[in-house]
């Protein structure tokens, strides 16, 4: 009797810890850029930690339509505190996301859960970002799907980059008025 508990017991924690670091493996499901457009549909994304030292800080993403059928979409963009709202064009084909001008390259999606968390490469593959949804930013890194946040710490240690947290609770305040221009700084 003693045994089978035990054994119980084992059989629980390995599947309690089943995904442990290492256990990320994307998938092409994982990769779908189309997935990453309609989270952004969903929800602002912010630019939660990135290799780009000089990210600003407070910058978000959020598609307000999109077609289907085409795959793409309208994006709103804003790249920090004091910048203001612009619109560009997203459009989606398997792995990549094109931002803006197709002349300036697709960013390649490395994981995606499809709701709170997507990890991009830049262009040239030689930077990696993770957005975040607004909804688990509040919540902090912790609330992060652990395979986003373990495909871009591997990415990352990979390149021997440097990394950044570039997103702080101040900018969901900035984004709703609530916080003064001091605060801001």
């Amino acid at each position: 009797m003693y045994l089978t508990a035990v054994a119980f017991s084992v059989v629980l924690l390995a599947a309690a810890y089943g995904t442990e670091a290492g256990d990320c493996q994307p998938e092409a499901k994982d990769r779908d850029a189309w997935q990453v457009v309609n989270a952004m549909k969903k929800d602002t994304f912010y630019i939660f930690r990135s290799t780009i030292l000089q990210s600003p800080s407070c910058s978000y993403m959020k598609v307000n339509e999109a077609d289907e059928q085409q795959k793409k979409g309208t994006l709103i963009v804003r790249s920090g505190l004091a910048a203001n709202e612009d619109a560009t064009s997203v459009s989606a084909d398997g792995e990549k996301l094109t931002i803006g001008n197709v002349e300036d390259g697709a960013y390649p999606v490395l994981y995606t859960d499809g709701v709170t968390c997507s990890v991009l490469a830049s262009p040239d593959v030689d930077e990696i970002i993770l957005f975040a949804a607004e909804s688990v930013a509040r919540q902090g890194k912790q609330s992060l799907h652990e395979c986003c946040n373990e495909v871009f710490e591997k990415r990352a240690r990979d390149m021997k980059a440097d990394v950044s947290d570039i997103f702080n609770q101040n900018c969901l305040m900035a984004s709703s008025g609530t916080l003064s221009l001091s605060e801001q700084k």
